[in-house]
């Protein structure tokens, strides 16, 4: 569990389950403006794998739904859904970061 850092992608690649805090705590960065406006986050709402908590009410709850959740979801569904994060073509990163620049400019 934690916040939405690399670590968070690099537990699903492993099979993980993780429960992301996308809330505001008040103390370390927003949360819920990385969750918004981070591109490398989009469509992580998708991932079975992850459990969302959008309060420091809701922790309990999704700790328990995150945990239940650990037993029943086979790897072979998340390693599906988290292909969208993965590249296996003939682009090499030089060629994806000019598209992004691309595609800010």
């Amino acid at each position: 569990m934690g916040g939405l850092t690399t670590m968070l992608i690099e537990g699903l690649i492993f099979g993980k389950q993780f429960l992301a805090f996308i809330h505001d705590d008040d103390k370390n960065v927003n949360m819920a403006d990385v969750w918004k406006s981070f591109d490398h986050f989009k469509n992580l709402d998708l991932v079975d794998a992850i459990t969302l908590s959008n309060s420091k009410l809701d922790i309990e709850q999704k700790m328990i739904e995150c945990w239940n959740k650990k037993e029943t979801l086979p790897y072979s569904v998340v390693d599906q859904q988290i292909s969208w994060y993965l590249f296996n073509d003939e682009h090499d990163y030089q060629d994806r970061l000019l598209s992004c620049v691309d595609k800010l400019i």
